[in-house]
């Protein structure tokens, strides 16, 4: 049956917790989700009264849906389709592991196909809710996406980091979701730059996990470039030799071509590894005794008291975040499972700063460690 905690916040598992096969409860239920190419995952456990009905479900069904609902006014509902890996059972415990995706051949089986346009493309492949809150800077139609022996999840991720630069993307709970770093669309279909409407503080109901510290990824900074077209940074100028079809990289480890169709998607795939996967100015974990109004991907505007040490002068100088991950664990008051804190329910949250001081980390700023 449907669980609902004392912070108000609800789950539902279907085809688990319906009214028909209505002898299965919840135990605990832990579930993790960020940006970049992993599946969001997560398992959940259940007490069964150990029927036959029980039995065969649990032996039988293969997918389902979680409902996770904050039951307070205006509060987000979260329909996350998934398919069972694994199963473990004891007595009349069974614990599920499952992946977030309806069919599992999409991370599974291989294909060698060859496609056009890559939005169509990522459209067609995914099985399940797509969100696409920013279009393409990639303007060749003609150009031909090769799937080379590769799984459809593998394939649209490397699709996924060529689409745009400065773009992010998640295989989320809910589904596939690519936008702008910091761009028109959250969640809610806002403009995040209007300001972000989504504002968090420090209080009871909230704590940084993390101590703050900041980390530059100087590579992000340092970008491949093409000797022929930036002959400023050679010694020797070599344009009369460059080649017609191919496009040139340099960087520290050496030269790499490209066929110039494909420039662009090389640039955009380089650019956004390596800003997916850096710190920018700051990174930490909050951990949330509620359900967030944001989700994945979006940005907010998290405010730390600071410590005054000169007039106008705090020890804080961030103010807007990129929601990097997610991860929720609830229990029940029969379950002896808490999180890694020693809490029955917690919500948290990877947060990357991409502000400094007033300063956007958005790939045109300089290396802060040129000084």
């Amino acid at each position: 049956m449907k669980y609902t905690n004392s912070y108000k916040v609800s789950i539902d598992f279907l085809p688990w917790f319906d009214k028909e096969n209505g002898h299965h409860k919840l135990m605990y239920v832990h579930m993790y989700e960020e940006l970049g190419g992993r599946v969001a995952y997560g398992e959940i456990q259940m007490m069964n009264d150990g029927s036959s009905i029980a039995r065969n479900l649990i032996e039988t069904e293969y997918k389902g849906k979680i409902i996770l609902k904050d039951e307070k006014p205006e509060g987000l509902i979260y329909e996350i389709p998934i398919f069972i890996i694994n199963r473990n059972f004891e007595n009349n415990y069974v614990t599920l592991y499952f992946i977030c995706i309806e069919d599992k051949k999409f991370v599974t089986d291989l294909h060698q196909m060859e496609y056009k346009k890559i939005k169509e493309t990522i459209d067609a492949l995914y099985p399940g809710k797509k969100e696409f809150r920013v279009e393409t800077d990639i303007q060749n139609s003609e150009l031909k996406y090769y799937q080379n022996n590769e799984t459809d999840h593998d394939f649209i991720e490397r699709l996924c980091y060529s689409y745009k630069h400065e773009s992010v993307f998640a295989f989320g709970w809910e589904g596939f979701m690519i936008k702008e770093t910091y761009g028109k669309l959250n969640h809610k279909g806002e403009n995040e730059k209007d300001p972000p409407k989504i504002w968090l503080r420090e209080d009871a109901n909230l704590e940084q996990i993390d101590p703050n510290f900041r980390k530059y990824d100087t590579e992000i900074y340092h970008l491949p470039y093409n000797p022929w077209e930036n002959a400023e940074k050679e010694d020797e100028d070599y344009s009369e030799w460059e080649p017609e079809n191919l496009k040139f990289q340099k960087r520290f480890d050496g030269i790499k071509g490209i066929q110039t169709d494909y420039l662009p998607l090389q640039e955009n795939r380089k650019y956004n590894l390596l800003y997916m996967r850096s710190n920018f100015f700051n990174n930490f974990r909050i951990r949330i005794f509620d359900m967030p109004r944001y989700k994945i991907g979006d940005v907010i505007v998290y405010k730390k008291e600071g410590i005054v040490q000169q007039p106008n002068i705090t020890i804080w100088p961030y103010k807007l975040f990129l929601v990097r991950s997610n991860e929720l664990f609830m229990s029940t008051e029969e379950c002896n499972e808490f999180d890694d804190g020693g809490f029955r329910f917690s919500w948290t949250s990877n947060l990357m700063g991409i502000e400094e001081n007033g300063s956007l980390a958005l790939g045109t700023e300089s290396d802060p460690t040129d000084q």
